[in-house]
């Protein structure tokens, strides 16, 4: 690969990382639970989960299944490019029906609708990755594609902070971020086509979860504890200053746009700097598991000191640890892949890593708090769960 197109695929993933990442933060860290405010006041801890785990379950089909019609995909515009763009224009309907939903019924609707077409973009975007840049170099691409989907988590908390009183302006506005950033990244990537080329099975065949590959599911157990305890904690940023900080909605949505800024710029750095040590050094898991460590020790400033303050330092520390992890976790999930002709369909099963820690992150959280124990506990499971995810990389054996 020229140094030319190189560049350019570099930008094409960190772009596509920014197409899905900030309409997902905003929606789902400011947006939703704002509409569920007005919709259900009294029931809008319980009604925030449901949402999130019917929208996990879409994302977890979706995720394999356009994964590995991506991997079957023979198109002039290549494989993984009209699925990309197809995610995109599903995903922008998606958040203009959610703008229009005045009850939970349409709410929950339009959300698992957008979360199956996010995967649609996810899983072959992903793939590109893998099928494209050589293993020497990624470390610090993975950096790159980590830190714009940070970046992109931040400046959607940020964008979704502004609109906390209008929901609706927000998701519209998510919606043509969603619809235009997926094409330009496309045709960054300039993917060659894929007509001619040979199918590997049938989607039967090709959907079925790898066998006999244990490094890959340690991989995914790990991502999905470590997603899994941090959701628990940054889905209900607004609930937790509004009802474990005794803030008003306000001032909790100011403190969230506020901690979204700080966790830019933490998370940069973390990203870029553990990418080039990650190359440099020839390893992987040493730095997965010290962000882990840096995310769970993230949780116990506000565990002890609830107030807006303490959320401001946790976003800088997390920030930081997500940032190093979003870095190397990519790398070491494409260095883990069992099968070359299926890329697509098993990152798209990685990412149910993702998908399934975001959605059962609020739901444990609301049961604990359901149980009549408040936010305190939610801090305390959440650190236990995300230490053993990090620590869970060690089992890796094909990967240093």
């Amino acid at each position: 690969m020229t140094n030319g197109s190189d560049r350019r695929l570099t930008a094409a993933l960190m772009i596509g990382a920014l197409a899905w990442a900030a309409p997902s933060a905003a929606a789902l860290t400011v947006l939703v639970p704002a509409k569920l405010v007005a919709i259900a006041p009294e029931s809008k801890v319980e009604l925030l989960a449901a949402v999130t785990i019917a929208g996990s379950i879409a994302a977890l089909i979706a995720a394999i299944g356009f994964g590995a019609l991506s991997d079957l995909t023979r198109s002039r515009w290549g494989s993984r490019a009209p699925w990309m763009v197809t995610g995109g224009v599903l995903g922008a309907a998606s958040l203009l029906l959610l703008s229009t939903a005045d009850g939970f019924g349409l709410t929950l609707v339009a959300w698992v609708a957008f979360q199956a077409a996010m995967n649609a973009l996810i899983a072959p975007l992903k793939a590109l990755l893998a099928d494209r840049v050589e293993s020497a170099r990624l470390g610090r691409v993975s950096a790159l594609y980590g830190a714009a989907t940070l970046v992109g988590f931040a400046l959607g908390a940020v964008g979704g902070s502004v609109f906390v009183n209008d929901p609706a302006s927000g998701l519209r506005l998510g919606a043509v971020v969603i619809a235009i950033l997926p094409v330009v990244s496309v045709a960054l990537a300039r993917e060659t086509s894929t007509i001619g080329l040979p199918r590997q099975g049938r989607v039967a065949r090709v959907i079925l979860p790898p066998r006999g590959a244990p490094d890959f599911y340690w991989a995914l157990g790990g991502r999905f504890a470590v997603m899994l305890g941090s959701s628990m904690i940054t889905t209900f940023q607004l609930y937790i200053l509004t009802d474990y900080a005794a803030l008003d909605l306000n001032e909790a949505g100011r403190i969230v746009g506020t901690g979204a800024v700080l966790t830019i710029g933490a998370s940069i750095l973390g990203s870029l700097v553990s990418g080039a040590i990650s190359d440099h050094i020839g390893r992987r898991k040493p730095l997965v598991i010290a962000a882990a460590l840096l995310i769970a020790a993230a949780m116990l400033v506000p565990l002890f000191v609830p107030t807006g303050g303490a959320m401001l330092v946790f976003a800088v520390l997390a920030g930081c640890g997500m940032g190093v992890y979003y870095a190397v976790d990519v790398a070491l999930m494409a260095e883990v892949l069992p099968d070359g002709s299926s890329r697509s369909r098993d990152l798209g099963i990685l990412n149910i890593s993702n998908t399934g820690g975001q959605a059962l992150g609020p739901a444990l959280s609301s049961l604990v708090i359901a149980a009549g124990l408040g936010f305190a506990p939610v801090f305390v499971v959440a650190i236990v769960i995300t230490v053993a995810g990090g620590l869970s990389t060690r089992f890796i054996r094909s990967v240093k």
